[in-house]
């Protein structure tokens, strides 16, 4: 996470240095060499985590246009350090009175977003109490309860974060400020906190002007409808995430002189290798987190796993299932193996000339121009091969283009909101020893295709070889074709949100409802007004949406 809070992405296999990028390369990227946050010239240490500065990416752009697909955190940006949200009680359990070792990082991180800045109905809430310097103060509290000492409401009705890191005061925009014209003012840049875009994305479609604008459509009711009810800040903010599909781990056993490093005990089994095969940071997917919110998902590292003998005799590759028979059950056809929530630490607040922003509108609805431009029967085609497995007819170029290389679906495509929804892009076909399937990668040391010899997938390429498809977690009647091992904390507030799932308990892909209404243009939503990926109004988008 600290990586992508400092917009550098890891690239294990130096697939950019090497011009092995999948699906393509992009038009320029730079590495970390001479970045001090990771390499320092005065302790002259040349690697970090064991890795060099090739491996370590700062900047990247896939579509050329000339924005940073992988920018650097906002709160990071303005000078804030990690403990400035994450303080004793996300480190220590997650409340002042809970003592236990939480299994999973949602049970015990207290922090949320809404804690510092509100949410579209109302501010961030405040207690009196004392901040650090013993001033009393009105102060935010977290999720949880705990006293935030360092954030802080002043006479004014501005928020401020006193850093714990640097001592430097930060003004806090509220939410309800930005959806709703109240007038208020930044106090650093002199502007006003109040944006269209803000009240259009995160408003409630009511009619009144006093709940924000609403994301309004033509011939839609307006039912109050806001984003904000069932969908975590980052399901949009998080502005892209490093994907990873097909990790191969290798064992091996190892009699003797061995010990593990957590007991301290003889063992006769280790980690001998860990090999990714794609990373990327243009591809998400959405599904529902553990709080019952839909939010940003990931493929996870899809492990394939073999291990050495005593002989030296290398296993067959293994791909795991879990307790529920996800990810690789065999009354699946071409299951995902596993996938969960995560909370990319990428969040901006707008998209800039050198930076790309949100997710905007285009990222997960289809819309009246995107059929119009790339043919409905072309897109309808797309969705049917892939609810059908016929992956012989799949474009794999168009794959590419469209979704492969449209950070935030510059393109308005179709295929690209298919993808998001957790359907699948075709682009991750893998067979049963973990080398993936597809006639784009040419490169003859791709991990998991080194048997019999290396040879590229481009040219042992085979659509009757596929056992797995990767990014393909849930199908279109919203049963997972994956694994997630995150319970639900509360699955009672949005029940609909993964129904026709057999696990509603746990965190995973969108449920059927959902689903339908991201990529069925016939029962769906289409959009005749949204904001496009560059942050342009476009169909019938009210005037005032700028």
């Amino acid at each position: 996470m600290t990586g992508a809070y400092w917009g550098i992405r890891l690239d294990q296999n130096q697939d950019l240095r090497n011009n092995d990028q999948y699906p393509d390369n992009p038009v320029t990227y730079q590495n970390t060499s001479g970045d001090t946050r990771l390499f320092d010239p005065v302790a002259g240490n040349n690697t970090f985590n064991g890795r060099n500065r090739n491996q370590y990416i700062k900047f990247e752009d896939y579509d050329g246009d000339a924005r940073d697909d992988t920018p650097a955190d906002v709160h990071y940006e303005a000078g804030m350090g990690c403990i400035d949200c994450h303080g004793s009680f996300d480190l220590h359990g997650g409340s002042v009175t809970d003592d236990k070792i939480q299994s999973r990082m949602s049970h015990g991180v207290a922090i949320q977003c809404e804690d510092c800045h509100g949410g579209v109905g109302g501010y961030a809430p405040t207690v009196s109490g004392l901040d650090y310097g013993g001033s009393p103060a009105q102060l935010a509290v977290d999720s949880k309860g705990n006293t935030l000492r360092h954030v802080a409401k002043d006479a004014n009705g501005n928020y401020y974060l006193t850093s714990r890191l640097t001592g430097q005061r930060h003004f806090i925009p509220q939410t309800m400020d930005t959806v709703v014209n109240s007038g208020k003012i930044n106090p650093d840049t002199l502007q006003q906190v109040y944006t269209p875009q803000a009240s259009y994305a995160m408003g409630h479609a009511d009619g009144n002007v006093a709940t924000g604008i609403g994301p309004q459509q033509a011939g839609m009711p307006l039912n109050g409808f806001s984003h904000t009810t069932n969908m975590s800040c980052a399901s949009c903010h998080s502005s892209w995430t490093n994907t990873c599909m097909g990790c191969h781990l290798e064992g091996e056993y190892r009699g003797g002189n061995e010990f593990s490093n957590i007991t301290g005990e003889e063992i006769v089994f280790r980690e001998r290798n860990a090999e990714f095969v794609y990373q990327s940071p243009v591809f998400f997917q959405l599904g529902v987190g553990p709080s019952n919110k839909i939010e940003q998902m990931s493929p996870n590292s899809k492990v394939f796993f073999k291990y050495r003998d005593r002989q030296g005799n290398f296993s067959d590759v293994f791909a795991f299932t879990d307790r529920n028979g996800e990810g690789n059950d065999p009354g699946s056809v071409h299951p995902s193996l596993g996938h969960n929530a995560m909370m990319a630490h990428s969040i901006r607040g707008r998209v800039e000339p050198t930076n790309e922003g949100p997710r905007y509108c285009v990222a997960c609805h289809l819309t009246t121009d995107g059929p119009n431009t790339f043919g409905q029967t072309n897109s309808s085609n797309f969705k049917n091969d892939m609810a059908n497995n016929v992956y012989t007819n799949l474009n794999f170029n168009q794959l590419r283009d469209q979704i492969g290389m449209n950070p935030g679906n510059e393109l308005n495509s179709p295929l690209f909101v298919h993808a998001v929804a957790g359907l699948g892009s075709g682009l991750f076909l893998f067979d049963a020893d973990g080398c993936p399937v597809n006639p784009l990668d040419d490169n003859n040391n791709r991990a998991g295709c080194a048997l019999p010899v290396p040879l590229s997938p481009q040219a042992r390429f085979n659509i009757n070889n596929v056992a797995f498809n990767l990014d393909r977690i849930v199908t279109p009647l919203g049963v997972p074709l994956g694994s997630s091992n995150h319970p639900m904390l509360n699955p009672n507030p949005f029940p609909n949100l993964r129904d026709n799932s057999p696990n509603p308990g746990m965190a995973g892909p969108l449920g059927a409802s959902l689903v339908r209404r991201l990529t069925d243009p016939s029962v769906g939503i289409v959009l005749d007004s949204w904001i496009d990926a560059s942050r342009i109004n476009r169909g019938n988008a009210p005037t005032y949406v700028k």
